[in-house]
């Protein structure tokens, strides 16, 4: 049997099952002998099958993991015969390249994100994060595979990967019939036009903004239509959202458990994604989008690649073009007069391919797994 060493800096809650990482341990430790390395107090037991075997570090955060995880490698390690060390793209590789030397084993990149990315304008955290890009590119030479569920020709081709050294997937997640089925959305129903827009916390450029102008054009002519926005909207950016403050036919979450997120979004008459047209954002396969699609759900969004290799426009959900709230407003305005248009689109949403089922993916990067450890 496969022996796999993850080292990750995460911890699992249920609600995260669709989450890259909490997947990778819930399907390595049915088909492969696990052994997670985690930080200090990370609980993986919603994600890892019983008897996984869970090694904490004693110490908080990334850097407690790293300097536990090569002590553990040097005293423990190299009697345990391991196959393959997996790990983030995060500092949390220098473990990965470390088991590679210390315990002969091939060395394995789960990106689902860019590493060592950095939104802040201080100077010196700029300057960090290019040194700890410049480290993971030498690093990144080392390693035998990269798991990437990222476009490959954006931020990540900086770090000059082969592309014989990727495998190259898309985002995934539970796609489970009969949970669907009742999720479903029903546009018989006779409430009001509902805009549902959520994100556990909203930054810069996922375009609250453009989504205001938008709601502001066809409310102007519809003010029956009801906007709820799910998620924490910093200080910083909460001018964003100066022309829905106050208004009676808009409505603000900080937070909404995951279950009944998933009903709000499958009783929503359309659901957007108001992303601005940014290379962080265009790389990217949200799971937000295969969740809303998955219940069945009017998807609303900009024409980036990431999403359009996942929306079929007029289809399963619209796109549109990007930074433009116009035109976001004329898209929303053709659900609200059209029902039956919304209704077919929503059917069509349901039906999504095998590509984006996390047990269909699990089993493609097994199977790679096993190849190159032979």
């Amino acid at each position: 049997m496969l022996r796999v060493l993850f080292v990750t800096g995460a911890s699992h809650q249920t609600w995260m099952e669709n989450m890259n990482h909490y997947q990778r341990i819930y399907f390595l430790s049915r088909q492969a002998n696990l052994t997670v390395f985690g930080k200090k107090d990370a609980d993986f037991s919603p994600s890892a099958a019983e008897g996984t075997e869970i090694i904490s570090a004693p110490f908080k955060g990334k850097l407690g993991v790293i300097l536990t995880c090569i002590f553990w490698m040097l005293t423990k390690g190299r009697s345990r015969h391991f196959d393959i060390v997996l790990t983030e793209p995060s500092k949390l590789c220098i473990c990965g390249f470390l088991g590679k030397i210390i315990l002969g084993t091939k060395w394995v990149v789960d990106v689902w994100d860019i590493p060592f990315r950095c939104h802040s304008k201080r100077l010196m955290r700029r300057c960090i994060s290019r040194i700890d890009r410049r480290i993971a590119s030498i690093l990144f030479k080392f390693a035998d595979l990269f798991i990437l569920s990222i476009l490959p020709d954006y931020e990540f081709a900086k770090f000059g990967v082969p592309r014989n050294k990727m495998l190259l997937l898309k985002n995934a997640i539970w796609l489970d019939a009969e949970k669907r089925e009742s999720l479903k959305h029903n546009y018989t129903h006779n409430g009001p036009f509902t805009i549902l827009c959520m994100r556990s916390r909203f930054t810069y450029y996922m375009g609250l903004d453009l989504l205001a102008q938008a709601f502001d054009i066809l409310s102007s002519k519809h003010p029956d239509i009801v906007l709820m926005i799910v998620g924490e909207i910093p200080n910083d950016i909460r001018s964003q959202i100066e022309l829905l403050v106050g208004r009676t036919n808009v409505r603000f979450y900080e937070f909404i458990e995951h279950n009944e997120l998933m009903s709000l979004v499958a009783s929503s008459s359309a659901c957007v994604i108001p992303f601005r047209n940014t290379t962080d954002l265009a790389q990217t396969y949200p799971i937000k989008v295969l969740e809303y699609l998955s219940c069945g759900a009017v998807v609303i969004a900009p024409d980036l690649p990431g999403i359009a290799s996942m929306i079929k426009h007029g289809d399963n959900g619209l796109l549109f073009r990007p930074d433009d709230s116009a035109d976001l407003a004329e898209k929303l305005r053709m659900v609200y007069e059209n029902p039956e248009y919304a209704a077919r689109i929503a059917s069509n949403a349901a039906v999504l391919s095998d590509e984006f089922d996390c047990r269909r993916k699990a089993e493609v990067i097994f199977g790679r797994l096993q190849k190159i450890v032979t």
